[in-house]
């Protein structure tokens, strides 16, 4: 568990600032010119790329916690981890301001921070099952020990 808090932190802070660094590409573009999309569809550059880290850094997450620990569903909690500590540094800055409070009803806020929750945890979990098979801890095991694969294959049959 500590892995995954320690991973997720530093991807968190990271994707904090390639964040601002987003920010700023963003105001120097639409600094020269229209900011209509449909004008100038450069716009959509930094917003594709904000996407991307999005689901790259989650998944960067789980793949370095589950290396270190060898349990792919930590990876999980290291993205989920990433997200909180990237928004709960957003909160605290953001160049440009924050856009105000929204008017939005509280469920559908709950909805939507629940939706995003579940994609970084399946990002990081989906990054936590190659680091996981990487991991130096799943080498290391005894030839005795059960493997969880062998666990959940089926018996063979018989006749």
């Amino acid at each position: 568990m500590l892995a995954a808090l320690k991973w997720g932190a530093i991807v968190g802070v990271a994707a904090y600032v390639v964040g601002i660094a987003l920010v700023f590409f963003n105001q120097a573009l639409t600094a020269t010119g229209s900011t209509s999309i449909t004008e100038n569809p450069i716009l959509l550059v930094p917003v594709c790329l904000g996407i991307f880290v999005l689901l790259f850094a989650a998944s960067a997450a789980g793949f370095y916690a589950g290396r270190e620990t060898g349990i792919a569903g930590l990876g999980a909690v290291a993205g989920i981890i990433f997200f909180v500590v990237s928004d709960l540094l957003g909160l605290i800055y953001t160049p440009g301001g924050h856009a105000g409070v929204s008017a939005s009803p509280f469920w559908s806020q709950f909805v939507a921070i629940a939706f995003d929750l579940g994609i970084v945890a399946c990002m990081g979990w989906l990054g936590g099952r190659p680091g996981a098979q990487r991991s130096p801890l799943r080498v290391a095991q005894p030839a005795s020990a059960p493997r969880l694969e062998s666990l959940l294959e089926s018996p063979p049959r018989e006749g």
